[in-house]
């Protein structure tokens, strides 16, 4: 299994709000997984507040878009996001609290468009990729 970390921070807080990324930072997750790789990608996007108007739909969009360049489409009420493309889709979504200088990182919650992810499959990998190495990976139910 092969696990990458998509950080929009940079991109919400410079881009958009026009301001240096906090060292402490919170929003919202998905996991979208690309089936014939085995690849599973963490996508963490900053918003103000859990209830956020910034759905997870809206994460998977950017994710298509911006990202990976791969096509989708929202459903009738614009709270789900479908990828089209073979062999990619979502494996759920929840919430997260980065802090860089206590070098933690929270995961916890469900979405209400994809469910909850399998964080404890991605536990292990996630502790050793290179920008998290030294982190304490912290998963909770809630």
């Amino acid at each position: 299994m092969n696990l990458s970390v998509i950080d929009f921070s940079e991109f919400y807080f410079m881009s958009i709000q026009g301001m240096a990324v906090p060292s402490r930072r919170e929003g919202k997750f998905v996991v979208i997984v690309h089936e014939p790789e085995q690849a599973f990608y963490l996508v963490l996007y900053p918003t103000p507040s859990a209830r956020s108007r910034f759905l997870h739909a809206n994460l998977v969009d950017r994710f298509c878009n911006r990202y990976a360049k791969l096509r989708g489409v929202y459903n009738d009420s614009r709270d789900h996001f479908e990828i089209l493309d073979p062999g990619w889709h979502v494996g759920g979504g929840g919430f997260f609290v980065l802090d860089e200088e206590r070098k933690t990182l929270q995961l916890n919650g469900t979405s209400r468009a994809y469910g909850r992810a399998d964080l404890e499959a991605l536990k292990p990998r996630l502790g050793s990729l290179p920008d998290m190495l030294g982190y304490q990976i912290e998963l909770a139910r809630g």
